[in-house]
């Protein structure tokens, strides 16, 4: 069986993204995953996602050379937890239908948003 790569560019500064991040079990699933901080400032891939993507508003996931932003990447991500704690089984409810994950993708960023300002983390953006 040929192994896919997957790419998975997500801020590793925000708790919530690193969180999200580490529950998934791809590897389990035959693939080959890399994970990639988007402040990386030195990463080409990083600075080539930046022109086009606000990774700010959503994190990237490249399997092989296909791009999924936002709430097609958590979902992809999602798709591979183990349903076994109430943190992923959450996730997975709010993720399970591409068009349940357009809706409550974007309030899972504003919560981001406000920890960030109560707490002065800077964003991705910020950075530049």
């Amino acid at each position: 069986m040929t192994k896919n790569n997957i790419t998975i560019v997500y801020d590793g500064e925000c708790p919530f993204c690193s969180d999200f991040v580490s529950l998934n079990r791809l590897k389990e699933h035959g693939y080959n995953v890399k994970l990639v901080n988007a402040r990386d400032t030195s990463n080409q891939l990083v600075h080539d996602l930046k022109k086009k993507y606000n990774i700010d508003y959503g994190m990237i996931v490249v399997v092989n050379e296909k791009i999924l932003y936002g709430s097609s990447a958590a979902r992809f991500i999602s798709s591979s937890y183990k349903k076994n704690n109430l943190k992923s089984l959450v996730y997975c409810l709010v993720l399970f239908n591409q068009k349940i994950a357009d809706f409550s993708y974007p309030i899972l960023v504003f919560l981001r948003k406000i920890y960030f300002r109560l707490t002065g983390k800077r964003f991705i953006n910020d950075d530049k």
